[in-house]
């Protein structure tokens, strides 16, 4: 592989639930997940900070299986966390609500998890390519998106940007209030001669 077990799982778990919201219905989500998720999720993200630290001083957990499921979990973890806070801070259209709602969500995620962890045990060649191709890919998005989260919550670009698209939406609006009826405004136009007319008796 071409990362460590556990950062393999890390970029890999990341990259299956970032997709996997993505695939969502509520995938415009602002929210974080329900609290018992999001308390799991939290917990899982600091055992895997805590492994790593151990490891540093030659107490990480047995085995690259053991790391990989832990990295796997983590990293999907770390994406229920982080996916909301990328709607929030980039998207203009964000709704009001969690991606993930409720448990049959969040339990179909973790038997995505769960098929990958049993790919490492398959012996095939093509599905230990494929994670490790994964992890690769998952590393560069993770990198991406919180760089291009920290870049909008520091410089207020959907806020920006709203306001640009609601001033060309306002020009637009005195424009065809201003101008003779033409293509885009000759509905409008038509509309308020109808009400002038209504309102003068004709």
């Amino acid at each position: 592989m071409p990362l460590c077990a556990r950062c393999t799982g890390i970029y890999s778990g990341f990259l299956i639930g970032a997709l996997y919201q993505v695939a969502l219905f509520e995938r415009r989500g602002t929210q974080l997940p329900g609290r018992s998720i999001s308390l799991i999720s939290l917990g899982l993200v600091l055992l895997l900070a805590a492994d790593g630290i151990a490891s540093r001083f030659g107490a990480s957990l047995p085995g690259n299986s053991t790391r990989l499921l832990l990295g796997l979990l983590g990293g999907f973890s770390i994406s229920l966390l982080a996916v909301p806070l990328l709607n929030r801070f980039v998207r203009i259209s964000g709704t009001d609500s969690p991606v993930i709602r409720g448990w049959k969500p969040y339990l179909r995620g973790l038997v995505m998890i769960a098929v990958s962890f049993a790919a490492h045990f398959a012996g095939s060649r093509a599905l230990f390519y494929s994670l490790s191709y994964a992890s690769v890919v998952g590393l560069a998005a993770t990198y991406v998106l919180v760089a291009a989260t920290a870049a909008a919550a520091i410089t207020g670009w959907p806020s920006r940007r709203h306001r640009a698209v609601s001033g060309l939406l306002t020009g637009h609006s005195r424009k065809c209030h201003n101008a003779a009826p033409d293509a885009g405004c000759a509905g409008r136009h038509t509309a308020r001669v109808t009400r002038r007319r209504s309102e003068n008796g004709d």
